[in-house]
């Protein structure tokens, strides 16, 4: 039985040692980002999460004048319709900004 030291770096081949691949730094997204982007308050601000077709859609939509024409009807729901879309986008872009994925 002959009794083998333990390896020392100096005895590792070079070819041996492996890196780690680099990873690129994820960009913190902090509690004030969510905020500004969606604050109704801010004039800088994606999307309000704190306007009224958010915080009630179906009271917002009963304040809505009623109208027989479709035109009118289309042109009351487009501007909260497109709110809630460009939400949905700028909320999706943030979370996969935060998960590292862009």
């Amino acid at each position: 039985m002959s009794s083998a030291s333990p390896t020392t770096p100096a005895q590792v081949p070079a070819q041996s040692v492996v890196s780690a691949p680099v990873q690129p730094a994820i960009p913190v997204i902090k509690v004030s980002d969510w905020l500004n982007k969606l604050d109704d308050r801010n004039p800088n601000s994606d999307c309000a999460l704190n306007a009224d077709p958010f915080l009630d859609l179906a009271g917002y939509l009963k304040t809505l004048p009623p109208s027989d024409d479709p035109q009118k009807v289309f042109n009351a729901l487009y501007e909260p319709a497109a709110k809630l879309v460009k939400a949905q986008n700028v909320i999706d872009q943030m979370l996969k900004q935060q998960a590292g994925k862009r």
